[in-house]
């Protein structure tokens, strides 16, 4: 069942005229193009208790974050005692909107949509009862003398953005399968020094690749991996790459790191693409 936010606080609707009123941003950005990257818990979360979500709003032209946009929220779901504190909220100077879900008693999942104008994005809360705070968090156990264990299998490596403050262990993918407590070498990709193509890819999450979209010419990406390090430097960031396109994998000659993750919980919707060179290249 689709239904929109609780009405808006007398709060949130002063701060709308003031924004309308004022003239500096339209409401919509003009009619510019957007993108949306919505996030919210990585895990299950107790049923009966409040999440936060947040929509992160960029224009396609520039790559740049909007302040001041109006975001619109609705939700689907089947429980009544689920609900939206309110059906809109603006974007800080960071670009960020949040809004408060506060969940029913049912356990299950249920969907978020942040809209502005005709562009969309969406993000599934799950939610349990009797959960146990263990399962809020990652867990690693390792044994005496054994590689670290992620629960994708043992940490291989670790990819690093110093200002983007990530820094994520890196296990082995198959291009299919997602881990979610680390980023992933692509099984079928090359390893530093093998003048080829190397992709990592993950979750857009806190801690693993979250903050990727901010990504930015000239920034270094550190990556260790088990046969050797190397230091990259970004020189392009495609945020609309096709979701089952590995193309540029081979697109370019020499070694490339590309680094990608998704920008809304869609399966389908197009992927976030960071290329790099090794430190050094023109």
């Amino acid at each position: 069942m689709r239904r929109r936010g609780r009405a808006t606080s007398g709060l949130l609707a002063l701060c709308c005229l003031g924004v309308l009123s004022a003239g500096s941003v339209a409401a919509y950005n003009g009619q510019a193009t957007v993108q949306i990257l919505i996030t919210g818990p990585a895990a299950a979360v107790p049923c009966d208790a409040p999440v936060a979500i947040a929509a992160t709003v960029i224009s396609l032209a520039s790559g740049n974050v909007i302040a001041t946009q109006i975001v619109a929220w609705s939700l689907d779901s089947d429980d009544p005692g689920d609900a939206l504190r309110a059906d809109e909220s603006i974007t800080d100077d960071s670009g960020v909107a949040t809004i408060d879900l506060d969940l029913g008693a049912t356990p299950g999942r249920r969907t978020v949509v942040a809209a502005v104008t005709n562009v969309t994005s969406r993000v599934t809360v799950e939610c349990a009862v009797g959960l146990p705070l263990t399962s809020l968090a990652s867990s690693s156990v390792t044994s005496p003398g054994a590689a670290p264990m992620d629960a994708a299998g043992p940490v291989i490596g670790h990819v690093r953005i110093v200002r983007l403050a990530i820094d994520a262990a890196i296990t082995d993918g198959d291009g299919a399968a997602v881990p979610t407590d680390s980023v992933a070498h692509l099984d079928r990709s090359a390893w530093p020094g093998d003048d080829a193509g190397i992709v990592v890819y993950g979750h857009a999450r806190a801690g693993l690749f979250g903050d990727l979209w901010l990504a930015r010419d000239g920034d270094i990406i550190e990556l260790a991996t088990r046969s050797g390090s190397a230091r990259y430097r970004v020189v392009t960031v495609d945020p609309l790459v096709a979701w089952d396109d590995w193309s540029f994998v081979t697109a370019a000659p020499g070694e490339r790191l590309y680094l990608q993750t998704c920008i809304s919980d869609d399966p389908t919707a197009p992927r976030l693409v960071v290329t790099a060179v090794p430190v050094g290249d023109g």
